[in-house]
């Protein structure tokens, strides 16, 4: 396996990191809006909060374990672009930024 291509990959997938983040972050805040919202529907009662709760936090569960998988299959896919096409990387990145953002944007259509 080349050591270059390993590194220029690597190097890829880091710059990609900040995204990863930024996702991270704006799960917590959706998070946060909406344990407020379930506590603004319950009115003081907490079977309704819990209720709520565990609603919306199984499509939450469900929907960011789904963006892992996808991750890590964008992970494998871009690799293998990396391997098959040394001399064609800008494409790779391209169609790999490309890829992530639409699992990012369904990720959070499906919350």
């Amino acid at each position: 396996m080349d050591i270059k291509l390993v590194k220029e990959f690597e190097n890829f997938v880091n710059q990609i990191q900040p995204t990863l983040s930024k996702i991270e972050k704006q799960y917590n805040n959706q998070a946060v809006a909406v344990e407020k919202s379930c506590f603004n529907k319950a009115n003081n009662q907490e079977h309704k909060f819990v209720e709520c709760m565990i609603k919306n936090s199984d499509a939450y569960q469900k929907a960011f374990k789904s963006l892992e998988y996808h991750i890590n299959y964008w992970k494998n896919t871009t690799f293998l672009c990396f391997q098959n096409s040394p001399n064609d990387l800008s494409n790779c990145k391209q169609e790999a930024s490309k890829t992530l953002e639409q699992y990012i944007h369904k990720c959070f259509k499906d919350i």
